[in-house]
């Protein structure tokens, strides 16, 4: 990151973002420190809107408690670190209106903790967030399930009651049938629109989901702020190769491998 923030003509500054995360029940057994690299690059027109691109650093294998087994993690999420290191690297040269920020958060598969400390900062400094991608799990278009691979398709998981409201105003919602209107839902429609095949190559689908069936990536924890927030991945995922020891099982080769 300091050496991408070197060719922005002091545009780009970056930070470590250190915290100290307590002890989780089941998910984390001892006090631990985490960090956050976070690059800025300030926005020329109105720098007050952040518009933020996180990946995860951390993998993990089956037991969320083993910190000794190798946990390659490729997929899950140094491809989602890639992209943003290579976004942070096209972006630097260039001047855009907004404040861009490229996050590598740190802690997401034991709770989104990182993401969730950085989403809070930013929340307290009052940062007006209009926009929060997470890319989590974007390394294939390999189906690994007989169907014929798709490189040029991604999910973009939008959720639909938001994460933050409250009560009255999820009765609100419901009496005005307002459920998909939410932030998270128009930022999606909004990259719809912006991004479509003939510009970019790719496929967006929409998925009107929070996240896939009980799980959850960074953008959740921007939402729990009241951000316009949503995730990227693959089409599809090859449960195999994800959260698990890297072993071969009957012939079968589990873990989270470059290949």
């Amino acid at each position: 990151m300091q050496a991408i923030a070197a060719t922005s003509n002091g545009n780009m500054t970056v930070q470590q973002q250190t915290f100290t995360q307590q002890p989780v029940p089941g998910r984390l057994a001892a006090a631990t420190s985490i960090t956050n690299v976070i690059a800025t690059l300030q926005g020329t027109a109105s720098p007050q809107r952040f518009y933020v691109i996180t990946g995860h650093l951390d993998s993990r294998v089956t037991d969320l408690l083993d910190s000794a087994s190798d946990a390659p993690g490729a997929d899950d999420d140094g491809s989602g670190v890639a992209c943003v290191l290579e976004l942070a690297r096209l972006f630097a040269t260039h001047q855009f209106p907004g404040t861009i920020v490229f996050a590598t958060v740190s802690g997401e598969e034991e709770g989104l903790f990182g993401s969730t400390f950085m989403a809070q900062q930013m929340n307290n400094a009052g940062n007006d967030v209009q926009g929060m991608f997470s890319n989590d799990i974007i390394g294939t278009g390999d189906a690994h399930d007989g169907t014929k691979p798709d490189p040029f398709t991604v999910r973009m998981f939008l959720e639909g009651i938001p994460t933050n409201v409250t009560s009255s105003q999820i009765s609100l919602m419901q009496s005005v049938g307002g459920e998909n209107d939410g932030v998270s839902r128009q930022l999606g429609r909004y990259v719809n629109s912006v991004a479509p095949f003939s510009l970019t190559g790719m496929n967006i689908r929409l998925i009107w989901r929070r996240d896939r069936y009980l799980r959850a990536s960074d953008h959740v924890s921007f939402q729990g702020q009241g951000y316009p927030a949503a995730r990227f991945t693959e089409p599809r995922e090859n449960f195999n190769h994800e959260h698990q020891n890297t072993q071969v099982v009957n012939g079968v080769q589990l873990g989270d491998l470059i290949q």
